[in-house]
């Protein structure tokens, strides 16, 4: 007994350090629980972007591996980690974000029948209930770097992805879109 549970033990530590991304199964896919924001004391998680001058950036960096947050939703399921996005701010100006219910606000998309749609339409993402969720302003202040992790999804059909997010300077509301990068999608996903 004490054999089985060594070499479990083994095996199990051995997922931890596995390059493979773990993608989540599409039934269990959801737009709420999309993009989350991780508060990272390593300056290494930021360092290999290609900065732009002037300009609010949003990349996404498929290939690189982010832990997901304590809490997630996907880390309770057994989905250690996602892929990394990083919002960089290179402007004067400081950005405000959508958000709700203390979180940043992305949405997915997906390049599929040569036109750009929403995976998991918002019109699923709960409602605000609660005023305080009115009250949730992100900002994003010049010179500033977000990190970000968002799952892979599981599928059948080889597609083109990016990210959108709204920002605003003065009331003036803006959509950033990230960098394109493939992936796969199960066709139930696409609004």
């Amino acid at each position: 007994m004490k054999v089985l549970f060594f070499l479990a033990a083994i095996l199990n530590y051995g997922m931890l350090f596995s390059q493979e991304l773990s993608c989540v199964p599409h039934e269990l896919y959801d737009s709420e629980y999309e993009v989350m924001r991780v508060i990272s004391e390593d300056e290494n998680e930021l360092a290999d972007i290609e900065y732009l001058s002037e300009t609010l950036q949003l990349v996404v960096i498929p290939d690189a591996q982010v832990e997901f947050p304590r809490y997630n939703r996907y880390k309770r399921m057994g989905y250690t980690h996602g892929f990394k996005l990083i919002l960089l701010n290179n402007t004067s100006n400081n950005f405000v974000l959508s958000g709700m219910d203390g979180r940043v606000i992305m949405q997915r998309q997906v390049f599929y029948k040569n036109e750009w749609r929403n995976v998991e339409s918002f019109d699923k993402t709960p409602k605000k209930i609660c005023g305080n969720s009115l009250f949730h302003k992100a900002v994003i202040k010049s010179g500033e770097q977000f990190l970000f992790v968002a799952p892979c999804i599981d599928g059948n059909i080889q597609v083109k992805f990016r990210f959108a997010i709204g920002a605003s300077v003065d009331k003036d509301l803006s959509v950033i879109y990230s960098n394109e990068f493939e992936g796969y999608i199960n066709e139930s996903l696409i609004d």
